[in-house]
């Protein structure tokens, strides 16, 4: 989610790239910043073209640095979203970040 949202300048973008509802992905980037306790994106304001969301430099850091590289796009992404979200409502798994809010 936060490479889409840094490579399209919009979380909106980003979350419709990977298949993802803007208000999952809301939901997904404000749980994961009370539980990092850190900004993971920032507002762009402006009009037009020219608002967006920005990533912040921890949330790069994270994205690019800490996480497999995920820099495929089409179908390997929504299947990488799918995958990420499967299983939400079960018991916590092993290998992956679950944030309850």
């Amino acid at each position: 989610m936060l490479q889409a949202v840094d490579r399209l300048g919009s979380l909106a973008e980003g979350a419709r790239h990977i298949g993802w509802s803007y208000r999952h992905a809301w939901g997904y980037i404000r749980r994961a910043e009370a539980v990092l306790g850190v900004s993971l994106v920032a507002t762009k304001a402006g009009n037009g073209a020219a608002r967006g969301t920005l990533i912040t430099d921890v949330a790069r850091d994270i994205a690019f640095t800490l996480l497999p590289e995920r820099r495929t796009s089409g179908s390997k992404n929504r299947d990488m979203a799918a995958e990420s979200t499967k299983g939400a409502n079960s018991a916590r798994t092993t290998n992956r970040l679950h944030v309850d809010a």
